[in-house]
């Protein structure tokens, strides 16, 4: 009968294409949302896996409504719905394009912190030799008090510049903007640090850590101006 032909030919197709759509969307969102959180690229991946299969149901569903007309409005929705796809996967791109430049960013403050440290330490070490070598020769109080005063300071940019990445880490795990809003304000303190150490520092080679050192600041703090 013309009833039946109808369910088998038009409306059973269509039931099962929107249930495609919509199972398809589920993983999608899923899928996205799972990279948009960790940046894992299996995440991605089958994001663009489940777009591809929601395209293949709306291609099928234009089909079916111009092959089976009595199927009214099939076509629009179809059509609306892919309108809806190509919009999504752009702002899924967007979503890769960001997260390309955290990785990016993420790289960048690694590396300035690992420069922090290093030139910290040596200047750390060269004045923890000095001052051993200042009680030997029987240097006088005020300058083993200078000497003591260089290390307790060095000592402090250390910790100022493990606590600013603590922070930025805390701030990337939680999503948290104003936590990293804080940490910047560590850097005007650090600022004054170096300004202090280098006021009191008269060897060429200890001048060039500091120096260092801030550089390694500043491009710390250039990173994570992006974030």
């Amino acid at each position: 009968s013309e009833a039946s032909t109808k369910l088998a030919e038009g409306y059973a197709p269509e039931v099962e294409t929107a249930t495609g759509i919509e199972r398809h969307s589920l993983l999608t969102m899923f899928a996205i949302r799972g990279y948009g959180y960790t940046g894992e690229e299996h995440f991605l991946a089958e994001g663009e896996k489940q777009i591809n299969l929601i395209r293949e149901k709306l291609s099928a569903a234009k089909s079916l409504a111009a092959e089976q007309s009595f199927l009214l409005g099939l076509g629009e929705r179809a059509k609306a719905a892919e309108e809806g796809v190509n919009n999504y996967e752009a702002y899924v791109k967007k979503t890769e394009t960001l997260n390309g430049k955290m990785h990016e960013t993420r790289t960048g403050l690694n590396n300035a912190a690992a420069e922090y440290m290093k030139h910290c330490t040596q200047f750390l070490a060269a004045q923890n030799e000095a001052m051993a070598k200042e009680i030997e020769s029987g240097a006088a109080p005020s300058e083993l008090k200078e000497r003591l005063w260089k290390i307790n300071l060095v000592n402090d940019i250390i910790d100022i510049g493990n606590a600013t990445r603590i922070e930025n880490y805390k701030a990337q795990a939680l999503r948290n903007i104003s936590m990293i809003e804080a940490a910047f304000g560590n850097f005007d303190k650090m600022d004054k640090m170096f300004a202090d150490l280098r006021s009191v520092t008269r060897n060429a080679a200890n001048i060039s850590q500091i120096e260092a050192t801030k550089a390694a600041m500043q491009a710390a703090a250039k990173e994570l101006d992006f974030l």
